[in-house]
């Protein structure tokens, strides 16, 4: 199948839009329903498409990944619209999160923090709950908090 990777460029913000396709001409039409990242440029209505790489692919898989590393290279060095990275697998995905976590560590902690702050009432309620929980120990049935077990299994039942 011939694959096609083309951009979308803005005239007016030089965003780019980075998309694939095997059929370029029907393609193009569809950017005008307004359903995809590139929405914005369309509506300005002062556009180009260029076509990037045309080429023959054994599989519309082939054809994602080169469309990925199309729009890496762009999100590093252009405006780049795309919101969504074409084929993404588990490895990715992981990388992705891994790196986002390293690079926004401080963004990430005062997120939490404000998280923590917003919601400190509901989670001392359910974490009072836990703790006054009544459970049995599996081992000799006895009746206790949920806090006392963990104490209780390690003191009275580790030798047996």
């Amino acid at each position: 199948m011939i694959g096609v990777i083309y951009k979308i460029k803005c005239n007016i913000t030089n965003e780019i839009y980075i998309g694939s396709t095997t059929n370029f001409i029907k393609r193009k039409q569809h950017h005008k329903e307004l359903k995809y990242s590139s929405k914005n440029i369309i509506k300005r209505n002062n556009y180009n498409f260029y076509i990037l790489d045309k080429r023959e692919f054994t599989n519309n898989l082939s054809l994602l990944l080169l469309e990925n590393l199309y729009i890496v290279i762009c999100k590093k060095y252009c405006k780049c619209v795309n919101t969504k990275i074409a084929h993404r697998t588990k490895n990715i995905d992981n990388y992705i999160r891994i790196e986002y976590r390293k690079n926004n560590k401080n963004k990430i902690k005062l997120k939490d923090k404000k998280w923590y702050e917003n919601n400190k009432e509901k989670i001392i309620n359910i974490r009072r709950e836990r703790n006054n929980k009544k459970v049995y120990c599996k081992i000799c049935n006895k009746k206790m908090n949920y806090t006392s077990l963990s104490r209780h299994n390690k003191n009275i039942h580790s030798n047996q």
